[in-house]
């Protein structure tokens, strides 16, 4: 092999560590500003983790199935909830929010709030809710996506 031929080898590799070296979030991979629902969002956010998934297993020739499952959608969902959260750690409020809010990690790594809310007969969901950012598109898409479903239960309940 020439050395010219080998440099530009060199140069070839040594930019795509350079690539590799940047920080990359979620965000910066996946605008979720151009989406209009939550669903959609997770849907996209699946796909784009389950091909990356496939390109491993042929490179270790694995088999995986390439079908999208209700574990990769909640996969998606708990690392869009993560990147949110990792945003409002570097914020200033973040210590005062912590102590008013009693705040904690929950097993899965995820910020949630104690509240006054301590019934038995609740999910711990229900009784420890996210803390998301008021101004990131995956909280109103959250809210619109939790509000067309207490309608739609409430249509179908009055139409019965």
């Amino acid at each position: 092999m020439k050395a010219k031929d080998r440099k530009a080898e060199l140069v070839g590799v040594l930019s795509v560590l350079t690539v590799n070296s940047q920080s990359t979030s979620l965000d910066n991979v996946i605008d979720c500003s151009g989406f209009s629902c939550l669903e959609r969002l997770l849907w996209v956010t699946a796909l784009v983790f389950k091909f990356i998934r496939l390109l491993k297993a042929k490179h270790r020739g694995t088999n995986e199935k390439p079908e999208i499952t209700s574990a990769d959608m909640e996969e998606a969902e708990l690392c869009w909830i993560k990147e949110v959260q990792r945003s409002l750690k570097d914020k200033d409020k973040f210590r005062s929010w912590k102590q008013q809010l009693n705040l904690f990690e929950d097993e899965r790594g995820v910020v949630r709030c104690r509240g006054r809310l301590r019934s038995p007969d609740l999910a711990d969901s229900a009784k420890y809710p996210i803390l998301l950012d008021t101004k990131h598109h995956l909280t109103t898409f959250t809210v619109w996506s939790c509000h067309r479903k207490v309608v739609e239960v409430l249509r179908r309940h009055l139409l019965n």
